[in-house]
């Protein structure tokens, strides 16, 4: 007789630096090699907003994993590296992690380009209603165009001609509405006043 013992190994767990990051550090297609040159030639100062992405073919300089596709603020700026500031939750608390990292790892912020072109628009608006020439328009759908199920958005401050939108179309935004799918919240509100008045005329 033959006694066959069959033995499990498994294998032991890793918990390097840059473990499970196969997927996490890969580049994409057609993206392997070396950085461009534009790479080098970008300029950071201090207070800009900048996304942690590291470039697994510059080992030097690496942040860690736990940093990939965050965003900071650059405090410190030196001739290879610049430093970054990152909210960091340890436990129970938030606390500000400063660390260095090389001008390959990271790439400039888009994440407040929508609040910046708001911010502006917004000046342009309020410089053209001081100055005279722009249109003021009602910022919420009327109830007439929310019974028919539509909402109107605000028109902006028109800079150009004589401040009717019409005569500057092509020039700025005007008035846009778009067909809502459902009855508007304002058309709702305004049947359950009605009906709470109704229903107070009759007691």
């Amino acid at each position: 007789l033959r006694c066959v013992c069959v033995v499990w190994v498994e294998m032991p767990d890793s918990f390097g630096y840059r473990s499970r990051t196969r997927d996490l550090f890969s580049r994409k297609f057609r993206q392997h090699g070396v950085p461009n040159v534009s790479t080098y030639l970008k300029t950071f100062k201090v207070g800009d907003y900048v996304d942690i992405v590291a470039n697994t073919a510059v080992h030097k300089g690496m942040p860690h994993k736990y940093y990939q596709g965050k965003t900071g603020r650059v405090w410190n700026v030196s001739p290879r590296a610049v430093g970054v500031v990152i909210s960091k939750k340890v436990g129970n608390r938030i606390i500000n992690k400063r660390i260095h990292v090389r001008v390959e790892h990271v790439q400039k912020s888009k994440s407040r380009d929508a609040f910046l072109a708001r911010v502006e628009s917004n000046e342009d608006i309020k410089k053209a209603l001081h100055e005279g020439t722009g249109v003021v328009c009602a910022t919420q759908a009327s109830a007439e165009a929310a019974e028919d199920g539509w909402s109107g958005r605000a028109r902006q401050a028109c800079t150009h001609g004589d401040g009717d939108p019409a005569s500057a179309r092509g020039h700025c935004v005007s008035e846009t509405s778009f067909r809502s799918h459902s009855v508007s919240r304002v058309a709702r509100v305004a049947r359950v006043v009605d009906a709470s008045l109704r229903t107070i005329a009759v007691c």
